[in-house]
Order: C-alpha cells, then sequence, then structure tokens
C-alpha cells in the first residue's frame, strides 16, 4: 500500500508541474513587449528665428555637381526656382547615430543666373528653425527611442527686386537615443522643387519628407513628416503652417 500511495503521489506531482506549465505564458520573439512599439510621438518643440552674419553665410552659388540648363529642361524642372542638390535622397542617421556630413546634404531653390554672379542675389533674411523631437514607446511604457531634429531655411534674397528664393532648407539631427534590440534610420528626400509665383516674380518652394525607420528583431516601423519652405519665409509641416510669411 505505501508502493502503491507513493507511486499515485509521484504522478499526481508530475502532472500538476507539467499541467502549471503548459498553462505559463511564453514570450517569443514575435510576442515580446519590449520589442513592440506601442506608440509613437513627433512634436514641436521649439521655433526661433537666427540672424546670420553676412560674412558668416555660405556661398548660395550651386556646386559644380549641379544640373545644367538643358539638364533641367529634360527633367522637367522649372529653371526660375531651381534646386541644388546631388541627391534627391539621403540619411541623417544611419544605424542610431548621426551622419558625419549631414551638414554638406542641403537643398537650395535659386534663379539661373547667367554670368554667374550671385551677389546679384540680395535681401537673404534670419534664418528660421523649428525643432522637433521624436519618440517610440513600446508596450512596457519604456521609451526606446528619443531623438530631436531641427528644420532650417534661409530666405528671402531677391534679383533686381523680383523673385523670393532659398539659400538653404535642411534637416538636422541634435539629439539621438536608441535603446539595445532597435535600430533608427532617418532619411531626406526632396520630391519636388517647384515655382509658385510668376515667371517674371518667382516665388521658390522646396517640399522635403523626412522618414522614420525603426527596426527591431519583430518588423519595421515607417513615419513620414512633410516640411514646405517657401522662399517668402513661410513653413509648413504636414499642412499646418509652423511660420508665417515674411511680409517685409
Amino acid at each position: 500500500m505505501k508502493n502503491k500511495a507513493l507511486i499515485f503521489g509521484l504522478t499526481f506531482f508530475l502532472f500538476n508541474v507539467a499541467n502549471t506549465q503548459a498553462q505559463t505564458p511564453h514570450h517569443s520573439d514575435d510576442q515580446d513587449p519590449n520589442f513592440q512599439i506601442a506608440k509613437t510621438s513627433n512634436q514641436l518643440l521649439s521655433i526661433e528665428e537666427v540672424l546670420v552674419p553676412e560674412d558668416e553665410m555660405e556661398s548660395i552659388a550651386p556646386s559644380e555637381k549641379s544640373l545644367s540648363i538643358n539638364e533641367m529642361f529634360q527633367q522637367g524642372i522649372n529653371p526660375m526656382a531651381i534646386a541644388d542638390i546631388i541627391l534627391k535622397l539621403w540619411d541623417i542617421i544611419k544605424e542610431g547615430k548621426p551622419v558625419v556630413n549631414v551638414n554638406y546634404q542641403i537643398a537650395k531653390a535659386l534663379p539661373i543666373i547667367s554670368d554667374g554672379n550671385w551677389q546679384k542675389l540680395v535681401g537673404w533674411k534670419s534664418e528660421r528653425v523649428a525643432t522637433y523631437g521624436f519618440t517610440a514607446t513600446n508596450l512596457w511604457g519604456v521609451k526606446t527611442i528619443d531623438m530631436q531634429y531641427q528644420v532650417k531655411m534661409r530666405y528671402g534674397g531677391s534679383m533686381d527686386c523680383k523673385g523670393k528664393y532659398i539659400a538653404h532648407a535642411y534637416a538636422k539631427p541634435t539629439r539621438v537615443s536608441v535603446s539595445w534590440g532597435y535600430n533608427l534610420d532617418v532619411s531626406v528626400s526632396i520630391p519636388s522643387i517647384v515655382n509658385l509665383g510668376s515667371e517674371d516674380d518667382p516665388l521658390a518652394a522646396i517640399n522635403m519628407d523626412v522618414t522614420y525607420k525603426i527596426s527591431t528583431m519583430m518588423k519595421d516601423y515607417t513615419e513620414s513628416k512633410s516640411f514646405e519652405f517657401h522662399g517668402d519665409g513661410e513653413l509648413k509641416s504636414d499642412g499646418h503652417t509652423i511660420f508665417e510669411a515674411d511680409s517685409r
């Protein structure tokens, strides 16, 4: 009898252990809350205007790799508001780190000056700066991505009292923190450069998209934010006006 009771008791214990293990949830890689994005936030933190001394202003002349007039006509680009972009897509953050040469990737919207005398463009205004904060939070409520970046524009140049052009427009990261197991890539693209004014009095405009790609061992998440830079100083984000046009 004692042996039977012992065998019965051992069987009962093993059955309960097996049943408890079967009912205990296990997080597989594709269910781990640590690597699932619950929400993201992309907020405007501040705006400011910065006066730039003329002797500190970068050269506005297009680079040697800019498109020629014939190439612009062939590609359907309006020569009254041209872009000085060697690339139409570039990274500002790669694998969670700011790209070293980010300062050199900028867009310009300038008129064609046949004699190359860029001193004819005068009246440049201040630099307008908008600072954004982008964050991502996992299912545990832990902030896994924390980034700040600025979009900047130098605007208002004209020639012979006509036109409003853009000396530079770009996005630049100022801070980035990425948790283990996450990867962040941020790219900038220029879908179009247009003339919003007339042929005699152009108003240059640059459209820019900032795209965020978050990768974990489970899946990828992608978001974008669009900006519009106008030669009169107006700056829009996703259709909302951040800076009003300068009436000066």
